[in-house]
C-alpha cells in the first residue's frame, strides 16, 4: 500500500513539474496573451457568479480587519492595510509593465527567415558529419583504404573557368570501407562559391553499388565531401570500386590569368602503393596559350610529363604520370606558367577598345 501511494505521489509530482514547465514556456513565449487570458478568465468567472460575489468571503475578513468605522462615523484605515493595498496595486502595475515590455521586445526582436533557419540547420549537420569523419580517421592519419589507380583531369576553358573529372579505384585488404573523403579547392582569385549547386557536381553510379555524397564543409573557396558506399567495400570484393565525380568552378584558373603563374598540388593517400597516377590538364585552343609546366614537391621515381592531345575536344595539354607511387599520404604538385604568347594576347586585348 505504501509503495502504491509513493508511486502515485511521484506521478503527481512529475505531472506538476511538466505542467509548470509548460506554463513557464508559454508565459515566456506569449506573456501578454497569457496575462490577458488569465485576467479575463477570472473576471468572467466572477461575473458569472454574481458581480465578483465569489471573492467576498476572501476579502471581507481582510477588509474588516484593515478598515474600521469609529463611533463618530469616521473611517479608520490601518497602516498595514494601506501598505498591503499599495503593494498589491504596485505589483499589479509593475507586472503589467513587465508583460507589455517583454511582449514589445519579443515582437521587435529580429526573427530568422526560413532560409536563415535552414542554413543554420545545414551548418550544424555539416559540423556533425565533419566531426564523425575526423573521429573515424586514425590518429596517425593513415588511410583506411587502398587505391588501384588515380586519374585527375582538368580543363582550362577560355574564360579561365575549370572543369574537373576525378577517377579513383578503391579497394581494401583488411577492414571494410564505408566511406571515402574528398576535398576540392581553389585560390582566392577564383570566383567564390556559396552553394553546392553552383559546382554542378555529378557523381557516376556503379553497377551493384550505390554511392551517396554528403557535404562535410562548405567554404567559399573549399568544399569537403564524404562519399558513402552502399554496400560497403569488402576485402573479398572481386574488383575495386570506381569513384568518379565531376564538378565545375568558375574562375578556377584566374591566378594563371592575372599572375601568369599557378602552382597546383594534389594530396593522395593510400594504404598500399598506387600502381598508376595520372594528372592531366588540357587548354582551350581559343585562349592561344602556350602552357609551360614543371613538377613541384617531392621527386618521385618513374614520374614523367608528356604532351598529349584530346582528340574528342581537340584540345592540347600534358599528362603528369607517376608509376608505383608510394603508400601513405603523399603530395604531388605542378607549376604552371602561361607563355609569352598568352601574355601578349591579354595585354593587347586590354589596350584595344
Amino acid at each position: 500500500m505504501r509503495e502504491i501511494l509513493e508511486c502515485r505521489v511521484f506521478k503527481a509530482y512529475y505531472a506538476t513539474l511538466l505542467m509548470a514547465s509548460l506554463v513557464n514556456k508559454l508565459v515566456k513565449q506569449h506573456p501578454l496573451e497569457i496575462g490577458t487570458t488569465v485576467l479575463s478568465a477570472l473576471l468572467g468567472l466572477a461575473a458569472a457568479d454574481g458581480k465578483l460575489e465569489s471573492f467576498r468571503p476572501i476579502f471581507d475578513p481582510v477588509f474588516r480587519a484593515g478598515v474600521r468605522v469609529s463611533s463618530k462615523g469616521e473611517i479608520e484605515i490601518r497602516t498595514w492595510f494601506l501598505g498591503l493595498t499599495f503593494i498589491i496595486c504596485f505589483s499589479f502595475l509593475m507586472s503589467l509593465v513587465f508583460i507589455v515590455r517583454s511582449e514589445l521586445r519579443r515582437r521587435r526582436a529580429p526573427r530568422k527567415s526560413g532560409v536563415e533557419g535552414a542554413s543554420d540547420t545545414l551548418h550544424q549537420m555539416l559540423m556533425g558529419l565533419s566531426a564523425i569523419v575526423d573521429r573515424s580517421t586514425p590518429v596517425n592519419g593513415q588511410a583506411t583504404y587502398s587505391l588501384a589507380s588515380v586519374r585527375y583531369r582538368y580543363l582550362i576553358k577560355k574564360d579561365f573557368s575549370g572543369a574537373v573529372r576525378r577517377e579513383q579505384e578503391i579497394f581494401t585488404r583488411e577492414h571494410p570501407v564505408y566511406w571515402c573523403p574528398a576535398e576540392v579547392g581553389v585560390f582566392s582569385e577564383a570566383q567564390p562559391i556559396k552553394y553546392l549547386d553552383e559546382l554542378e557536381l555529378r557523381l557516376e553510379q556503379q553497377r551493384g553499388r550505390e554511392i551517396v555524397c554528403l557535404p562535410a564543409e562548405i567554404d567559399r573557396f573549399r568544399k569537403r565531401f564524404v562519399f558513402f558506399f552502399l554496400p560497403r567495400i569488402d576485402p573479398q570484393d572481386s574488383a575495386p570500386c570506381k569513384l568518379i565525380f565531376e564538378y565545375k568552378w568558375p574562375g578556377m584558373w584566374n591566378r594563371l590569368k592575372y599572375q601568369n603563374l599557378q602552382k597546383f598540388t594534389w594530396v593522395v593517400q593510400s594504404r598500399d602503393p598506387i600502381p598508376l597516377i595520372n594528372f592531366e590538364i588540357y587548354v582551350d585552343p581559343a585562349l592561344g596559350m602556350e602552357l609551360e609546366w614543371a613538377p613541384s614537391g617531392p621527386n618521385y621515381d618513374e614520374a614523367e610529363i608528356e604532351r598529349v592531345f584530346d582528340t574528342k575536344l581537340e584540345w592540347p595539354g600534358f599528362k603528369y604520370t607517376i608509376k608505383k607511387a608510394p603508400a601513405g599520404r603523399r603530395e604531388y604538385g605542378l607549376i604552371l606558367k602561361a607563355g609569352k604568347r598568352q601574355l601578349a594576347a591579354r595585354v593587347g586585348s586590354a589596350v584595344d577598345p
